[in-house]
């Protein structure tokens, strides 16, 4: 074991000093970490929060192309410019 590691703070007796030793020593990991367990909270929270306070959800786009109730013309020839 280096002195690194046996200066190392343990997780479960002192979180907080373990969480900022490894934002100086590791701060790629650190990070990470955090940035992963932000995930679930943004995915519960920012889009209810969103809907309320800032702007409402987007209309649907149409899955398909509305066609016209009127009766089709069956007399058409040829590309029709004639």
């Amino acid at each position: 074991m280096t002195a690194a590691e046996a200066s190392a703070p343990v997780y479960f007796k002192q979180p907080i000093r373990w969480m900022r030793y490894y934002a100086h020593n590791r701060p790629h990991l650190f990070f990470a970490v955090m940035l992963g367990a932000m995930g679930p909270v943004f995915l519960l929270g920012v889009g209810p929060l969103r809907r309320k306070y800032l702007y409402p959800d987007h209309t649907p786009l149409p899955q398909s192309y509305p066609v016209p109730k009127a009766p089709r013309n069956k007399d058409l020839k040829g590309f029709d410019d004639e």
